[in-house]
Formats: C-alpha cells, sequence, structure tokens
C-alpha cells in the first residue's frame, strides 16, 4: 500500500491501493495469499518487459556510457 503513494509525487494509484488493501484484508485466508503471489508475478513480468525493451532502444541506438570500451 506504500508503494500506491510513493511513486506518484502528485496523485496516487488508485489501482495499488486497492490491491494493498485488498490483500490486507484477506491475508488471513488463502485467498489472500494467492493474490498476494499472483499481483507479485504481474509485476515481475511487466519488469522484465520494460527491462527488454530499454536493452532493445540501447541497441538500437548504439549507446554507451563515456567511460565503456567501443566494440
Amino acid at each position: 500500500m506504500i508503494c500506491a503513494f510513493v511513486g506518484f509525487p502528485e496523485k496516487y494509484s488508485k489501482t495499488q491501493l486497492t490491491i494493498g488493501t485488498v490483500q490486507f484484508l484477506t491475508a488471513v485466508y488463502l485467498v489472500g495469499w494467492i493474490f498476494s503471489i499472483y499481483w507479485g508475478w504481474l509485476m515481475l513480468q511487466k519488469g522484465i518487459q520494460d527491462k527488454a525493451e530499454v536493452q532493445q532502444f540501447l541497441n538500437r541506438t548504439n549507446a554507451r556510457s563515456e567511460g565503456a570500451p567501443a566494440r
């Protein structure tokens, strides 16, 4: 639930806040655990997808850091 407020300076993420609240309220039941694992999996997949997109962009533009030797 904290992440709903951290990533958005002007406003908060209603989706993250709702999901966090529902997970918190259902944590004593198996439903909360499954719900938490599912959303964790979705976040992991999104992170992997974003990393791949950034890598493709860097490969397309031949971006290098200043100190890196040329290949």
